[in-house]
């Protein structure tokens, strides 16, 4: 029978990863599988470019990265982004001051660096995938 499939492209958060932030062995063995066949595997997610990518490598996947809902594609090691598609200036600008207005938390990110205007917790994912990330690679907070 003829593979009809050429990507899959799968989410991060409550997909790939479980409540843990750990790819379980039953995913690992589904893309290793995937791979056998041929199929390409591409990481998506609305986190951080830099986060993906952790995840894309311990998984060994080549395929570029999408992140940031669509915002920021790239490919892991090359340094121009395929897509960078941010949100104009004054746009953020009026967005963040609704978003003060209704006395709500602002987060907000580029590719590596996640911006709160709050305390982030320890347990907050990103801290907890930095433990295990040499410098450089770290995801910077604001």
């Amino acid at each position: 029978m003829k593979q009809n499939i050429k990507l899959i492209c799968i989410d991060m958060d409550g997909t790939l990863l479980n409540s843990k932030h750990e790819v379980s062995e039953k995913n690992k063995n589904a893309l290793k599988k995937a791979k056998e066949m041929g199929i390409n595997i591409a990481v998506t997610t609305g986190r951080l470019f830099c986060s993906a990518r952790y995840y894309s490598d311990l998984l060994g996947i080549d395929t570029p990265v999408i992140a940031s809902n669509c915002a920021y594609i790239k490919n892991k090691y090359e340094d121009d982004p395929i897509l960078e598609c941010p949100i104009p200036k004054d746009m953020l600008i009026d967005i963040y001051k609704i978003i003060k207005k209704h006395d709500l938390i602002v987060n907000s990110n580029s590719w590596n660096t996640f911006i709160r205007d709050a305390e982030i917790p320890e347990g907050h994912a990103y801290k907890t995938m930095n433990k295990d990330l040499p410098e450089g690679k770290k995801v910077n907070f604001i």
